[in-house]
C-alpha cells in the first residue's frame, strides 16, 4: 500500500468516527452556542491530545493492555457515562432556571472549559477507545508498515484535520445560529441537546448492566 491509497482511505475512514453526533458533536454544539468557533476549536484539541496518545500506544505495540480489556472498558463506560448523565444534568438545570429574555451566556454558563469537555469526553469514551483499537489500529498498522513513525504521523495528521475542521464548523454554526435563527428557541435546544447527553450516558451504562 503506497501514500496515493493510505492517505485516502484515512480519510474515508476517519469520516465514520468523526462525523458520528456522540457526545463530542453534542457537546460543540451546546459550547458553540456561547463560545463560537473557539469551543470547537479547544474540544477539538482536547480530543486530538488524547487521540494522539491512543495512537502513540497503539503504534509502539503496547496492546497488551488489552489482557484486562473487558474489565478496563466497563470501568471507562461507568465513569464515561457518569460523566455523560452529570454535564447533561447540569446543563438542563441551568436553563431550567434561565429566563426566556437571557442570552445565551447566561443559559449555557460562562466557566465551562471547552478543552476538557474534549479530554474528557474523549478519554472516557470506550466507544472512542474501541474504534481505535478495531478500525483504527488497521490504520496505524497500515501506516507503520509503509514508513515507521513517520507513517504513523503523516496518518494521524491526515485523520485529525477532520476533527479540527467539523467541530470548529459545528461550534460556529451553532452560535450563529442561536444568535440569528435560534434566539427565541435556544432554551428548549439546549434543554433537548443536554437530555440526549443523559440519555448517551443511560444507554452506554446499560450496555454492560
Amino acid at each position: 500500500m503506497g501514500w496515493e491509497t493510505l492517505i485516502p482511505m484515512v480519510i474515508l475512514v476517519s469520516a465514520s468516527g468523526a462525523l458520528f453526533p456522540g457526545p463530542i458533536f453534542i457537546s460543540s454544539v451546546l459550547q458553540g452556542l456561547k463560545q463560537g468557533a473557539k469551543a470547537g476549536l479547544m474540544i477539538a484539541t482536547g480530543h486530538m491530545i488524547v487521540e494522539l496518545a491512543l495512537v502513540l500506544i497503539i503504534g509502539a505495540g503496547i496492546s497488551t493492555i488489552l489482557f484486562y480489556g473487558q474489565v478496563a472498558l466497563n470501568i471507562v463506560t461507568i465513569i464515561g457515562s457518569l460523566a455523560l448523565m452529570i454535564f447533561g444534568s447540569m446543563q438542563v438545570i441551568g436553563a431550567m432556571r434561565s429566563k426566556n429574555n437571557e442570552n445565551i451566556g447566561s443559559i449555557m454558563g460562562q466557566g465551562r472549559n471547552s478543552l476538557l469537555i474534549g479530554l474528557l469526553f474523549t478519554s472516557l469514551n470506550p466507544h472512542f477507545i474501541t474504534w481505535w483499537f478495531t478500525i483504527g489500529f488497521k490504520l496505524v498498522l497500515d501506516a507503520f508498515i509503509l514508513a515507521s513513525w513517520l507513517g504513523i504521523l503523516v496518518m494521524f495528521f491526515s485523520h485529525v484535520w477532520m476533527d479540527y475542521a467539523w467541530l470548529t464548523f459545528v461550534s460556529y454554526t451553532a452560535r450563529k445560529g442561536g444568535e440569528k435563527i435560534l434566539k427565541r428557541w435556544i432554551k428548549p435546544v439546549v434543554i433537548i441537546l443536554s437530555a440526549s447527553l443523559i440519555i448517551l450516558g443511560i444507554v452506554m451504562l446499560s450496555q454492560i448492566l
